[in-house]
């Protein structure tokens, strides 16, 4: 008697050996984890990393998700769900100043969207097929597949699964400690530096808008002063301080320095009443603080009305795929938050544009939410907002949601008036975005074409620097995935070679150890403690995936290799660039990838790729931006 065929999905902490004994006649196991499809492999069966070669599925999930993005707000005003009412035509548009941070996000609309249509492809090259499912309660691909139609499901339920990232977070004391700084001493500081500020009453000022925290550094002026700003901001802010004296700079977070608590927090206070910068919350007033309780309370209330709509329910669907039951867990936690901290950015942008007669602002985060609620600050004053670049835009459109246009309804009141990027590869990809042309400028790429000079020999150094992709776009790189690529990585180094692995600021470099233990010839180096410049000058081949670091070592003439051991869509474009820079897929092929790189003089590569990606360098760059701004006077 013939058995139907049948197919095991092995997902997240489940155990394979569980799986492969429980289900031994099965023809494919499709898993999540790149371990374990190693693992049944070796143990003769054929396995399938669920994301692997799936190009053509993940563009064809893309370009149905962002047509479901663009297309949500007819959608929800033609519905009978209260959530309509976030898209009233005299409200603050709430949902296009948060919707790209719900559609990337780990258990986001996009990943929930993309499960369905890589399990529906599945589900056609295995008609008929029962479908085993080793995995915890809950894992999102587990609850994709009880939305497939005509699904013979066969389920084995492990323990429910818990969310691993090595972040460092706040202890109970300094979270508190954080909000008295923010909403009292901070606030006071910037009050004494503005009484002895000589601060112009005619005319509007230029500002910049920065990050600071992890990406705090410290430039020195033309004048011979340090100070602190964002790494995004290499050249630039040296030559607006020369350009523009009475400039104002705003911090979303607090400076960051090197050494203890203390000393951080003496290093922030003393870059707030010497001008450096001012914090985002210091335009923010203890009613505004209440206000955005109230209103995180209000909307969870809100939610939980639109949560028994059947309306609101039948908007979370693509190509008769119910994707709701997938996306709720997120939509509940974190939809009331955002929509809370629309309202407090929009207030503060307000303010601190009125406040300080702002006519421009300069932001990396010109498309994030919180430029967006600039955007409309300044709009409704008559300012303008620039932006620059400061990291990768990929091809894929998913990963920078915010720059889609049609999902902002075309409303030109949220996006930058201008957009600076490093090269004609990026406009050419924002123009397929849907930007006008006549916002975008190519202006080039503001980081140091030279690296630091290192003294002595230094030993043969594969360096790879660890990223917090897995918070924002799991399908770019998991925390899994990563794992598997740093242990791939240690157990293939070129003979002599080590190991160097940096950190990410807000990574804890011992999680790291001890993913590494018993590897030989392995270091793992603290990010927020090690100067990045001086670790690509130092390495002798610098490695990742998907980092705005690749390019500056490129750009710098480094060896770089872009590693992709999962198969999934490669994300810079810079494999398929001209040239392109060299691609490692297999595990196999590590070593041999490596070697060909070290036995080759680091000559750098060719011009057509740097023009292509970051013409020009710091220095030309900031001058261009400069003569820009300078050609526009407020």
């Amino acid at each position: 008697m013939m058995t139907a065929p049948s197919i095991t999905f092995v997902l997240g902490t489940a155990p394979w050996q569980q799986a492969h004994d429980t289900f031994p006649d099965t023809s494919c196991f499709y898993t999540d984890s790149l371990e374990a499809e190693a693992a049944l492999t070796r143990a003769g069966t054929v396995a399938k990393y669920l994301y692997r070669d799936c190009d053509a599925t993940f563009d064809r999930a893309a370009t149905a998700a962002l047509s479901w993005l663009a297309s949500l707000p007819d959608r929800a005003r033609a519905s009978s769900s209260g959530f309509a009412s976030l898209f009233d035509a005299d409200a603050l548009p709430l949902w296009s100043l948060c919707h790209d941070a719900l559609f990337e996000i780990r258990g986001g609309i996009f990943e929930s969207i993309l499960h369905l249509f890589l399990l529906r492809q599945i589900a056609d090259d295995h008609p008929g097929a029962t479908v085993n499912i080793v995995a915890p309660q809950g894992h999102a691909v587990a609850l994709a597949l009880a939305q497939l139609p005509r699904a013979r499901l066969n389920p084995v339920w492990t323990v429910r699964e818990t969310a691993v990232q090595p972040l460092r977070s706040r202890g109970r004391w300094a979270g508190l400690w954080h909000r008295l700084d923010t909403l009292f001493i901070a606030k006071g500081l910037v009050a004494v530096r503005r009484a002895f500020e000589k601060r112009p009453t005619d005319r509007k000022r230029l500002a910049l808008f920065c990050s600071l925290g992890d990406m705090t550094k410290t430039f020195i002026g033309k004048d011979g002063k340090p100070f602190v700003s964002d790494v995004y901001y290499d050249h630039i802010e040296a030559e607006i301080r020369a350009e523009f004296p009475d400039y104002v700079k705003t911090g979303l977070h607090p400076a960051r320095a090197a050494g203890g608590a203390v000393a951080r927090q003496l290093h922030a206070w003393r870059a707030i009443l010497t001008g450096q910068y001012r914090p985002w919350y210091a335009y923010a007033r203890l009613t505004d603080m209440r206000a955005i309780w109230r209103a995180r309370r209000d909307f969870h209330a809100r939610f939980a009305t639109w949560d028994k709509e059947p309306a609101f329910h039948e908007l979370f669907s693509i190509e008769d795929m119910a994707f709701y039951p997938l996306v709720r867990a997120v939509l509940a936690e974190l939809l009331p938050s955002l929509l809370a901290a629309g309202e407090l950015h929009s207030t503060i942008a307000q303010r601190f544009v009125t406040r300080e007669r702002i006519g421009r602002v300069l932001a990396v985060e010109s498309f994030s939410n919180l430029g967006r609620s600039l955007a409309l600050a300044l709009h409704r004053t008559g300012g303008e907002l620039w932006g620059v670049q400061g990291g990768i835009i990929t091809p894929q459109r998913v990963t920078n949601a915010g720059f889609y246009l049609p999902a902002l309804e075309s409303d030109t009141r949220l996006i930058p008036d201008r957009f600076f990027v490093w090269g004609p590869g990026y406009r050419d990809t924002l123009l397929r975005y849907a930007l006008p042309a006549e916002r975008l400028d190519v202006m080039g790429f503001n980081r140091a074409a030279h690296l630091p000079k290192v003294d002595g020999a230094t030993p043969v150094r594969i360096l790879y620097l660890t990223g917090a992709n897995a918070l924002v776009c799991p399908y770019l790189m998991t925390v899994e995935e990563e794992t598997f690529t740093l242990r791939a990585l240690a157990q293939h180094l070129p003979p002599g070679a080590e190991l160097l692995v940096r950190a990410h600021p807000r990574h804890v470099p011992e999680d790291y150890e001890r993913i590494l233990a018993g590897l030989p010839n392995v270091r793992v180096v603290s990010g927020a403690q090690t100067d990045l410049a001086t670790e690509l000058a130092r390495a002798s081949v610098i490695v990742g995936k998907a980092s705005t670091v690749l390019l500056e070592a490129a750009n710098a003439s480094k060896r770089v290799l872009l590693i992709n051991l999962a198969g999934t869509p490669e994300f810079t474009g810079f494999s398929v660039a001209t040239p392109p820079l060299p691609y490692v897929t297999r595990t196999d092929r590590i070593t041999q990838e490596l070697q060909a790189l070290l036995d080759k003089p680091a000559t750098g590569y060719s011009s057509a790729f740097s023009n292509q990606w970051c013409a020009g360098d710091g220095a030309s760059a900031a001058r261009h931006l400069v003569q820009q701004l300078k050609a526009r006077p407020l």
